[in-house]
């Protein structure tokens, strides 16, 4: 039997947003994205945020569900005024670097037994289904992403518009 319809579609998004970051390397060099806003981080933030609220977080706890350890010990939240340390890093390894580890991750969600994703996980949010979990990492990573679309949308309208 195959895996139910909703894991698929789990499955389905965690590629898709995988997609949005490859999406990115088209467009991540024309805009300003170390520029950090007053009160704000910079868009190679969020990049090196995603990535990190991935590693810390929400791939140690599948991993403890697929050995079948305790994962409380193990996680961390990022915050949300993360900053990446070496502003001046090459943006487009750090974006290569986040597509490798999405795949890794997608795989590792790939080779979850259909049981393993009804299980629960103590987290620091309390105790969640892996599909609670992870529908909660792809609801995390798209407004994220969103944010950057958007400010790359409004980078790009004031770089357009007419000059007076």
């Amino acid at each position: 039997m195959g895996l139910s319809s909703e894991i698929r579609t789990l499955l389905d998004d965690v590629s898709y947003l995988q997609d949005e970051l490859e999406a990115l390397k088209t467009v991540i060099t024309a805009v300003p994205y170390a520029e950090r806003p007053p009160g704000s981080v910079s868009i190679l933030d969020v990049i090196a945020q995603l990535q990190e609220q991935q590693k810390r977080y929400y791939r140690p706890l599948i991993e403890a569900i697929k050995t079948g350890r305790d994962s409380s010990a193990k996680v961390q939240t990022v915050d949300d005024d993360f900053r990446i340390q070496d502003s001046d890093a090459d943006v487009n390894s750090i974006l290569n670097e986040a597509i490798k580890k999405r795949a890794d991750y997608s795989n590792l969600l790939r080779d979850l037994p259909e049981e393993d994703w009804s299980q629960s996980i103590e987290t620091p949010d309390g105790v969640k289904k892996v599909t609670e979990l992870v529908r909660e990492h792809i609801e995390y990573d798209r407004s994220q992403l969103k944010s950057i679309a958007e400010r790359v949308m409004a980078l790009d309208q004031t770089r357009s518009a007419p000059q007076h």
